[in-house]
């Protein structure tokens, strides 16, 4: 029976039959453990009796970096008291593990859910106060910063992380701690506070300012002397950004984080789809109309980049990209990269927007170098494939 059920899980044979056995012979048999997680991972929902699997998953040192990541997704979606605790086992295990690269990003995305975040905020608080400068207290820090930067949570989350990092910037213990959680979740929050450490004494807190710098393509004050984007009519940023050749893709890289890009889009394979994906973007768009796209995002709709207005039966209307229309239900992600789906009978009308759900002006507050060099990340992108 152990065989047939890992054997089912591996090949992704969904039965709830045999979930509930491979549930009863966990119970009894810890090494299937392994199997109970990867099978609820393809479900939407996690049965009471698995849970306590689950965090028993979540909080064991054999656990593969896999199951880890599995666990971490899972727990988040569950209101349990234990929930918190086995998430941070499990991140923290994940950070300490060379090997799990690509699990750990992966679970950082689940982790960094700030609509998920906010129900944790007060154990968060309480683990990065409590903590030193350690794995557990850098991930408590890392949710604390996606709060505090205030995409998709409520006033009040917002306000309460931002004023836990104010009142800790002055422990320098602390003060490590955020700005590793910063550079390591490649948060642009702290930006200007890790840009003012270069000028601290203490000699470790100036070397984690020094690899913020570097990491997170911290300008120093000064250093660019190019034109903001908000000085220039639209037509000459476009132009000045095509034509400049002093660009740093790295740069771009983090422009893309700042600029609330990865709120709709994504640039790798390997990640959760939302929007248009930008990954190919330069074998589509011509390196002018690419930034012509970006400043004036409504002039042209190129396929993949429409949004599309569903009225329902039920009297709801949902606007957003289409991310899925295989089988009887379409999928859609919205402007606040929330995910919403329906079936195709419950459509009523369907109509294409006239406009971007991308709003104009993303790039007021960049100078035309940061600008030039989102372009050549994106370039960059599809010569990192070839």
């Amino acid at each position: 029976a152990s065989f047939v059920v890992t054997t089912m899980g591996q090949n992704r044979i969904q039965n709830n039959e045999s979930l509930n056995r491979v549930l009863a012979l966990a119970e009894q048999d810890a090494s299937l453990i392994p199997t109970v997680v990867a099978q609820l991972a393809q479900k939407n929902d996690t049965p009471a009796r698995a849970v306590p699997l689950v965090l028993q998953a979540a909080n064991s040192p054999e656990s593969s970096p896999t199951t880890l990541k599995e666990s971490v997704r899972l727990l988040f979606a569950l209101d349990h008291p234990e929930a918190f605790e086995g998430i941070m086992s499990a991140v923290t295990a994940l950070h300490q593990n060379k090997n799990a690269g690509t699990e750990r990003d992966a679970a950082r995305r689940f982790f960094l859910n700030p609509a998920k975040l906010e129900n944790f905020i007060q154990p968060l608080e309480k683990t990065f106060l409590s903590e030193k400068h350690t794995p557990r207290g850098i991930w408590a820090a890392k949710g604390l910063i996606k709060l505090a930067e205030g995409k998709g949570v409520g006033p009040e989350a917002k306000i309460h992380s931002r004023d836990i990092i104010d009142g800790a910037w002055s422990d320098n213990q602390k003060k490590l701690t955020l700005m590793e959680a910063a550079i390591r979740s490649r948060s642009a929050y702290l930006n200007d506070r890790i840009r003012a450490s270069l000028n601290e004494t203490d000699p470790t807190v100036l070397r984690y300012a020094e690899w913020g710098m570097n990491a997170l393509r911290i300008q120093k004050p000064g250093e660019d002397k190019t034109a903001k984007i908000s000085s220039l009519k639209p037509e000459e940023a476009i132009n000045q950004a095509t034509a400049y050749k002093k660009g740093d893709a790295a740069l771009g890289e983090a422009i893309v984080t700042r600029a609330s890009c990865t709120a709709c889009h994504t640039v790798r394979d390997d990640e959760p789809p939302k929007g248009p994906y930008l990954g190919s973007i330069a074998e589509i768009y011509q390196r002018k109309d690419l930034a012509e796209a970006i400043i004036l995002p409504n002039k042209s709709l190129a396929q993949g980049f429409k949004s599309y207005v569903f009225s329902l039966k039920n009297g709801q209307v949902q606007m957003g990209f289409v991310t899925d229309e295989s089988g009887e239900s379409v999928t859609i992600r919205d402007i606040a990269s929330v995910e919403h789906q329906f079936k195709k009978s419950d459509i009523v009308r369907r109509d294409t927007m006239p406009t971007s759900l991308m709003p104009a002006g993303l790039m007021q507050n960049f100078t035309v170098h940061e600008f030039a060099s989102l372009l050549d990340y994106l370039e960059a992108l599809v010569k990192k494939d070839e």
